[in-house]
Formats: C-alpha cells, structure tokens, sequence
C-alpha cells in the first residue's frame, strides 16, 4: 500500500499512521481494543456537538489527521485540481475576465479581414465571513 497521507519516511511517519488508523478505528467503528490503545497512548477522542452517535455529532478529529486530510484534498480532490485559486490580500480584489466569446468569420484570399476586440471587465470578489450554529435552540 502506498501511504500518501504523511510524507516522509521513518518510525515517526509510521507512528503517526498508527495513531490515524488507531483514532479511526476508535472513531468510526467503536474498536474497544482501539479505545484503550488511544486513551493508553494520549491520543484524544472526544466526542462533539452531541452525547450520541458520531454519525449525528462527530467527533473532533486529531490535529495530525486533520492535516493530512487536507493535503490529500488539495493534491488529489478533483475540484480544486481544476478550480482558479485567487490569493487575497486583503478582504476584497478583483480579478479581470473576458466576457464575450471568440469571433470566427470566412475570408476569401486578397480580403480585408475585419478586426474583432476582446471586451474583459473585472470581476469583484469579496471574503465573506459565515456563522453556523449547530444548536439553535
């Protein structure tokens, strides 16, 4: 199996895809024998949002899983592979774009060839801030 999720090599790299399967395991499955190895070797599991199943509350993720589950988004998830990623520098930019098409015409040899213009505006993008409240009550 090739592991992609840490990079590196070495007892560190390994130790850390133990302690993810070990939390997953614990996490998703209910392993009793993951339960204690994670409580006996300081890897958190604690549940959130809700006492009930993790399904309907979660759980909180390790920070080094977290990670590693972001990168491989970023790497291999087939939207952001293709989507345009503007940086921002502050919390407003725009960004150029062309808003008519490519014109095409037939032309016959000795012919003035009508010349066409690229229309381009600039596109306003704004950081919009979101709040979501799990519990509303």
């Amino acid at each position: 199996m090739r592991h992609r999720a840490f990079p590196g090599a070495g007892p560190e790299v390994e130790a850390r895809y133990q302690r993810a399967g070990q939390w997953i395991l614990a996490a998703i499955y209910q392993n009793d024998k993951a339960v204690d190895w994670c409580k006996s070797n300081g890897v958190r599991f604690t549940k959130a949002a809700s006492e009930g199943i993790g399904s309907s509350g979660g759980f909180l993720v390790p920070h080094d899983l977290a990670n590693a589950i972001l990168d491989i988004r970023d790497r291999y998830g087939a939207f952001r592979r293709r989507a345009r990623l503007v940086p921002m520098a502050s919390d407003a930019t725009t960004v150029p774009r062309r808003t008519g098409g490519v014109s095409t015409a037939f032309f016959t040899e000795n012919t003035a060839v009508t010349a066409t213009n690229t229309v381009v505006d600039h596109q306003p993008y704004r950081e919009k801030d979101w709040l979501s409240d799990p519990d509303p009550e």
